[in-house]
């Protein structure tokens, strides 16, 4: 096969929110459309989507490079206004690469966060293995520089770069209008030449096709950017294509620029066929050492909650009951091997109940489990009440239970799971809040200057369901169809950002625990808490093996807390 020769290297999908456009499954498409071997991703300072992407790559048969669009600053330490950063371009090229760039990337929102997550030259200098760096756009720090005609400092900076990556560090070269971009590229032609630093080519690309221009334009308008014509060449292209661009905007000489163009194929060979490892991370649990496994020691605390619970006083007909639905329920956890995880639940529930703090009795298909109820994780009896085990765990399942327990103070119990498995095996969860249909409407029709009495008149058509499709409301509503014809660009907008990524929060409870260091297998951020949070979705986070545990904190039950201690105080007074 003979595939084009171009990599782009330099890309942001829709996770670059609310400026770069195109998904992860779109920008793989893309590629095999262009006959392209490999793709980079490098979303702005964040890789929320790196699996995602690096599935959708190898689903086209397309080699996936992972990177971060990171912002680079002097010394993170350094918190004051004025304070400056910069973009730069890493690249992982194998697994070592890849561990690097979690821990940078987490590093930079952990220790550096100051308006944007930086790294700096001690960070590089202690984690640049297995990574390739490039110089980015024009908001680096040598083009920052060479706008301001500072050559000998922009010189200096890259020589300092290249020193931290030897071969690894690149300078980048791409097409676009602006003055600054010829002078930027003429100077890293010219020291290239001088100091032998390769150059690759890059369109930063933004969005897939350059008919998308206008439309990336406003799509950019909705996070408050008028770009006016600031990405009118960053789309994804051919070799024959940049190389062009390349000339005719920048004045990059014709052999320069095929040269830039063939390093980036270069460069994606440098990129090492790697696994992701997928495996179970379930963290580990101390159990006493008179027990030979976790299955053993599950057995006793069921014993000991089979004479708590008074199962032990029952007829030996009823007994006899209990005892069946115990072996079925151990058949099918020993043998999934999910005896950690009903460990590690049943601790922390009851560690809560003995601080004071209130649990609830049980929720969802947990309730059905006769070893959660004598282990204390739930409070109903499944045998009582008629509940089926099978609707929680069955022989066909292969995922780990899943088990939602209610607390009235959900932050000790977090702190409690911080301080026993490790705070940096800790984590809570990102989500990701979308383009709804109601809500692109709105953000559409304010970015084209659509009257806001017509785009609140459209909106409220819009029917109150949770999750409908745009299509989905036109069919409901004939009246949105007339809408549709009298704004067709509106409607056509708001149709292709549906659903792309509008802003990041956290889940209402989920947190996963690991049984290692979780910048080794994801990156991670912290959450409006200041608590670290995963920077991938609780799916990825199953696929790639890290065990989620629900903790939900209940105001009800934090009212019932209160309740509870006003009384117990009353009494302590009164007596």
């Amino acid at each position: 096969m003979k595939y084009d020769g171009f990599v782009e290297l330099h890309l942001h999908s829709h996770k670059s929110t609310l400026d770069g456009y195109a998904t992860a499954g779109q920008i793989a498409a893309k590629a095999k459309e262009y006959n392209q071997k490999a793709i980079a991703l490098t979303n702005h300072g964040n890789m929320v989507d790196w699996y995602e992407f690096y599935k959708a790559c190898k689903k086209e048969d397309i080699k996936p490079i992972l990177g971060n669009e990171v912002y680079f600053t002097e010394d993170r330490h350094v918190k004051e206004k004025g304070t400056k950063h910069y973009h730069m371009v890493l690249l992982a090229m194998n697994g070592e690469g890849l561990k690097n760039l979690f821990k940078l990337t987490t590093l930079s929102h952990i220790e550096g966060f100051y308006g944007k997550p930086r790294i700096d030259w001690e960070l590089l200098e202690k984690y640049n293995e297995g990574l390739i760096c490039t110089s980015a756009c024009l908001a680096s720090y040598p083009a920052r520089l060479i706008a301001d005609n500072d050559y000998l400092k922009a010189k200096k900076v890259i020589k300092k770069f290249h020193k931290t990556f030897g071969d690894r560090f690149y300078l980048e070269l791409q097409p676009n209008k602006h003055a600054m971009q010829r002078k930027v590229n003429q100077a890293y032609v010219n020291w290239h030449k001088e100091m032998g630093i390769e150059l690759i080519a890059t369109t930063d690309a933004h969005y897939l096709d350059k008919a998308d221009f206008v439309k990336h334009q406003t799509f950019v308008k909705i996070g408050g950017f008028d770009s006016k014509d600031t990405y009118s060449y960053n789309f994804m292209t051919r070799a024959e294509e940049v190389e062009s661009l390349l000339v005719d905007l920048t004045d990059v000489p014709v052999i320069t620029a095929k040269e830039a163009v063939a390093n980036t194929v270069k460069v994606a060979e440098r990129i090492e066929e790697y696994d992701i490892d997928t495996s179970t991370k379930l963290p580990h649990f101390e159990i006493p050492n008179k027990y030979k496994d976790e299955d053993e020691y599950l057995k006793q605390l069921c014993r000991d909650g089979w004479v708590r619970r008074g199962i032990h006083k029952l007829s030996k007909t009823i007994q006899k009951e209990y005892l069946d639905r115990l072996m079925v329920e151990f058949d099918v956890i020993f043998g999934k091997g999910f005896s950690g995880y009903f460990l590690i639940v049943q601790d922390f529930v009851n560690w809560a109940r003995g601080k004071g703090i209130i649990v609830g009795y049980g929720r969802g298909s947990a309730g059905g489990s006769l070893v959660a109820w004598l282990t204390g994780i739930v409070e109903l009896d499944p045998i009582q009440y008629g509940l089926l085990f099978e609707r929680f765990l069955n022989p066909e399942r292969t995922e780990l239970p899943d088990i939602d327990v209610d607390f009235a103070d959900r932050k000790a119990v977090y702190e409690y799971l911080i301080e026993k498995y490790g705070k940096d095996k800790v984590a809570s969860v990102i989500t990701f809040g979308t383009l709804g249909a109601k809500g692109v409407i709105r953000d559409v029709g304010k970015t084209m200057d659509i009257h806001a009495a017509v785009i609140n008149q459209v909106a409220k058509l819009i029917p109150e369901i949770p999750g409908i499709k745009l299509a989905e409301a036109i069919e409901q509503e004939p009246e949105l169809e007339e809408y549709k014809k009298k704004y067709p660009q509106w409607f056509e907008y708001a149709f292709a950002f549906e659903g792309k990524t509008r802003h990041f929060s956290t889940h209402a409870s989920a947190l996963v625990i690991a049984d290692r260091p979780l910048t080794e297998v994801i990156p991670l951020m912290l959450d409006s808490k200041g608590q670290l949070q995963s920077m991938v979705d609780m799916k990825t986070c199953e696929e790639l093996g890290l065990v989620k545990f629900d903790i939900l904190g209940l105001k009800t039950l934090s009212v019932i807390q209160k309740t509870v201690d006003q009384i117990n105080e009353g009494e302590l007074q009164s007596a």
